[in-house]
């Protein structure tokens, strides 16, 4: 597929437009580089916007690669990293530094950090950081690679409407751990939603009080218990049968149930959380493949390594190799 570049002008827009860009501190070098690289600048009112980046923007169809949720995320292993893909550190917790192309800034709660491909993202916790790590592909309206984008000198973007990003990053967590055929499809339209809602508030102001709801599921005290106990217990050696015997449940009426609340299976969920952990174990430490697996209740090393290769499309050693954080 072929690769497009955009290089962009400024232009002052004037109206009621938002646009979400918060910059961050870029050295005088490559400032000076940015500038000759980009188009002619204006400065008439001091607001400076890129010139059709919003409209650029909502041209764009991102392709999801890879997510990943961290929660409370101590120490990055590595300070810095490139990535083959786009990458963005959407955070909903605590806070980080990071530092890209000499642009330098820090992040909190409903920021969001995006790092071209191909580029070193330094980054440094400054507080215990939970955050969605996405990885994924532009493509634009002609179908072309989009390696660059205007706009984005300062690589944080801010969200004006955070319910509704809360609430989109939530359907987005519930799609990625599911393993029915429509997740993946759904995971795609989901971060599709978040940049046309990126763009959207480029384009104008965010409407004042949306109240965005989620889905509504019934309400079930035994299953409320069910989810907690297979949260606290799902990287344990787990018995599903057990466990619907604690709860006064067949293991059918257990599998109904749960489904019927949480979307999937006792089993689906146990399953979703074991790889996640070792998602975390393969790019967050420098464990072996025995430990990760005695440490997701797996017996051996061989048989985690068939599971995930069957769930995530790729060997641990590929995973750990490709999205180590």
């Amino acid at each position: 597929m072929a690769e497009r570049r955009f290089w962009s002008g400024r232009r002052v827009l004037s109206g009621r437009g938002h646009w979400p860009f918060c910059g961050g501190a870029c050295s005088v070098v490559e400032k000076s580089r940015l500038s000759q690289a980009n188009l002619k600048q204006t400065k008439e009112t001091g607001r400076e916007v890129m010139f059709m980046a919003a409209e650029t923007w909502w041209e764009l169809a991102p392709v999801l690669e890879h997510h990943h949720y961290w929660h409370q995320k101590e120490k990055f292993l590595l300070d810095s990293d490139r990535y083959a893909h786009w990458t963005m550190f959407a955070v909903t917790g605590g806070k980080f530094e990071y530092d890209i192309l000499g642009c330098r800034g820090s992040a909190k709660l409903a920021e969001l950090v995006l790092c071209p491909p191909e580029t070193d993202f330094g980054r440094r916790v400054t507080e215990p950081l939970s955050f969605h790590f996405l990885a994924f592909s532009f493509i634009g309206a002609d179908g072309a690679k989009v390696m660059e984008l205007p706009g984005l000198d300062g690589y944080k973007l801010e969200v004006v409407d955070t319910q509704r990003l809360f609430n989109t990053f939530g359907h987005l967590r519930s799609a990625v751990m599911s393993s029915g055929p429509w997740a993946r499809p759904w995971a795609d339209h989901l971060l599709k939603d978040l940049w046309k809602q990126v763009a959207y508030e480029g384009l104008q102001s965010a409407p004042a009080g949306l109240n965005q709801g989620g889905p509504r599921f019934p309400d079930d005290p035994v299953m409320d218990l069910a989810g907690r106990i297979i949260q606290e217990e799902a990287c344990t050696p787990l018995s599903l049968g057990r466990l619907a015997e604690r709860l006064g449940l067949t293991p059918v009426q257990l599998t109904r149930r749960y489904k019927a609340v949480f979307g999937v299976s006792p089993s689906e969920h146990v399953l979703e959380l074991r790889m996640r952990h070792a998602c975390s174990l393969l790019t967050g430490t420098t464990f072996s493949l025995e430990t990760i697996a005695e440490a997701c209740g797996y017996e051996t090393g061989f048989y985690l390594s068939r599971i995930f290769t069957r769930k995530m499309g790729m060997s641990p050693s590929a995973y750990r190799k490709a999205y180590r954080i």
